[in-house]
Formats: structure tokens, C-alpha cells, sequence
């Protein structure tokens, strides 16, 4: 496992993203904005037509209609776009950008810290969707470079159905959006009501687990946090925030009832299972200890539903087991 400084870029990639807030859509020359659905171009004047949205940082994109050539600056953007039905539009992705599998086969454009204005220009791109996490110099560079750039943020899994709303505003993919947001709200309730039928008397606490040397783990205001309290459990790192290290001290006293190890380049969970500190806990001891993919969990995309169901099921595997007699260890994707 990896130095705590590389863990925490990993990490940075897997949850950029960022919060957006739609617009409205206006005709040039109505001087006016419609908080209906997108307004569609007249065959005859399609030029007329304006698309508009503020984003994340504040800027409004304002487009002469809707984008047919799209550059992803990040992973999360990239699946949201993927999922509308654009992946035919999409014309660049960052390095970063692995999935869906068709991702990986677009032209690159570098990095998501540090993506190239050169490369993004040669494209000729109609929309570039950013991340917060893109450097900010670069954003501002790209845009006086006459990109239109929407930066997107969500901190939270509300926040993504938002996200996910206003590109699909910007596309012309509204109702593909407003379905994907229904199925995501639908699955997570679903799970959600399938832990209350447990009937537990308390909410499992759930450790997640990023490396090893020294221990990182995933604390408050993080997507798996609120995604192990939407499946019916609670984070045994709720002393910490955001992503950081845990010591020996939090480690023990947090007493996990689940360990949850997040793969990203596919570690060996039995180092978890043999880790001097992580070995003492009882869910080691039980071997309750599960691996999930990082980039289901962590991502600030419509797959976060999914990664709500994977952990519910994981809690219900979990308190299926009778105390000390756990004897395997399983992994759920």
C-alpha cells in the first residue's frame, strides 16, 4: 500500500466532482428565463436558442445551443455524462477517466489535477464539464482561451442528483437525467428499508480502510460516510473528517463491528487480516472483513446507489453471522 501522500491523490481523483445549480434556459432577444423543461431550437432559428447554467464555482455557461462535442475533465463527470446517453458526444476523458469500460478508449487530455488546455483545444469541444479539484489557474486560463467550461462539486449524494440534472439541462438530456435520479432514489430506499426490516437493535459501525501505513480511513463529510448511514450502519471513523489517518488509539477505540477494505489497484486484504493494530479488533477477529471498489464508493456519480446496496447487503451479511464464528471474508463489487 502506498505512502499517505499518494493515497490521499488517489482519493482526491476518486471524489472530484462538484455542486451545480441550474440556470434556466433562455431565448435570446426574451430577455426572460423559463424554469420549465429545455428550450428546443426551431429548426428554422436554431442559433436563437441559448443554454444557461451557473455552476459550482459560481460562473454561468451560457452555450449557443446544445453541446454535440463534450471533453470530461473528470472521472465522475465522465459517468454522468456516460449514463445520459452521451458517450457519443464525449470526444476527450482525462487519464483517470476508466469507466465505463468505453471511457478508456477516448482521446486523453491528461491529468484531472493539471488537464491540458492544448490537448482540450485540439478537440474543439462545444462543453469541457470541470471539477473543483482542477486547478482553478487552469480553469480560468481554459475559459479565457474561449472554452466553455462547467465546473461540478456535490458533496453530497442530494447534491449528485442535482448534478446529474443540470447536465442533463445543459445536454438536452433532461428526462434521461430526471430517470436516472428517480432509479438512484429508488434503489437507495430500497435498501434502506431492507436494513430497517433487520430489525437491529443498534446501526453496525463500519470501518473503511484506504492503506495500511499508516491507517487511513474515511471520516465525517465523505461520501462513504453518508452511504454506510443511507444502508442502515453507522462509521466507526466518526471521530475523524474527511479522509485522514487513524491511529492506533482511534483504531481500537472505535471498536468496528465491519471492516471495509477499498480497493483501488487491488491490495491484498489478508495484509489487512494480519496488521498489527487491525488484527486486534473483534470485526478482524470474526473476519468481518469485506472489500469493495473505491471508485463505486468514493465517486460522486450515479453508481453511488449501487454502492449504497453493496454495504447494506454487507451489513445484512454481517449481522446474518453468528458472533465468532464468521469464517470467511467476502468481495462484494
Amino acid at each position: 500500500m502506498r505512502s499517505p501522500f499518494a493515497v490521499a491523490a488517489v482519493i482526491s481523483l476518486l471524489i472530484a466532482g462538484c455542486a451545480a445549480h441550474p440556470a434556466g434556459f433562455t431565448a435570446a432577444g426574451e430577455g426572460k428565463q423559463s424554469t420549465g423543461a429545455p428550450v428546443r431550437a426551431e429548426a428554422s432559428r436554431p442559433a436563437q436558442i441559448r443554454v444557461a447554467a451557473r455552476d459550482a464555482l459560481g460562473y454561468v455557461v451560457r452555450l449557443p445551443g446544445y453541446p454535440r462535442r463534450i471533453v470530461s475533465w473528470a472521472p465522475n463527470a465522465t459517468e454522468i455524462l456516460f449514463a445520459l446517453g452521451l458517450a457519443h458526444r464525449v470526444v476527450g476523458v482525462t487519464r483517470y477517466c476508466d469507466f465505463p469500460p468505453e471511457a478508456k478508449r477516448k482521446p486523453k487530455v491528461g491529468s484531472i489535477i493539471a488537464p491540458s488546455i492544448e490537448r482540450t483545444l485540439a478537440l474543439k469541444p462545444d462543453l469541457v464539464v470541470a471539477a473543483r479539484l482542477n486547478d482553478r489557474r487552469i480553469i480560468d486560463a481554459a475559459r479565457r482561451a474561449g472554452l466553455q467550461v462547467f465546473a461540478i462539486d456535490p458533496t453530497s449524494v442530494e447534491q449528485v442528483y442535482g448534478v446529474i440534472l443540470s447536465v442533463g439541462h445543459l445536454t438536452d438530456t433532461t428526462q434521461r437525467a430526471k430517470h436516472i435520479v428517480a432509479s438512484m432514489r429508488r434503489k437507495i430506499e430500497a435498501a434502506r428499508r431492507r436494513s430497517i426490516a433487520l430489525g437491529l437493535k443498534r446501526r453496525p459501525k463500519v470501518l473503511f480502510v484506504y492503506q495500511l501505513n499508516p491507517i487511513w480511513t474515511a471520516g465525517r463529510a465523505t461520501f462513504p460516510d453518508e452511504i454506510v448511514r443511507l444502508a442502515g450502519g453507522q462509521n466507526a471513523a466518526g471521530s475523524a473528517t474527511g479522509f485522514s489517518a487513524f491511529s492506533s488509539e482511534a483504531l481500537a477505540a472505535s471498536d468496528p463491528d465491519v471492516v471495509l477494505v477499498l480497493q483501488t489497484r487491488g491490495e491484498d486484504k489478508q495484509r489487512v487480516m494480519s496488521h498489527p493494530a487491525l488484527s486486534k479488533l473483534r470485526a478482524v477477529r470474526q473476519r468481518q472483513v469485506y472489500t469493495v471498489d473505491a471508485d463505486i464508493l468514493s465517486r460522486a456519480g450515479p453508481r453511488l446507489a449501487q454502492a449504497v446496496q453493496i454495504v447494506a447487503r454487507i451489513l445484512r451479511e454481517s449481522s446474518a453471522s453468528e458472533p465468532h464464528t464468521a469464517s470467511r471474508s467476502t468481495s462484494l463489487r
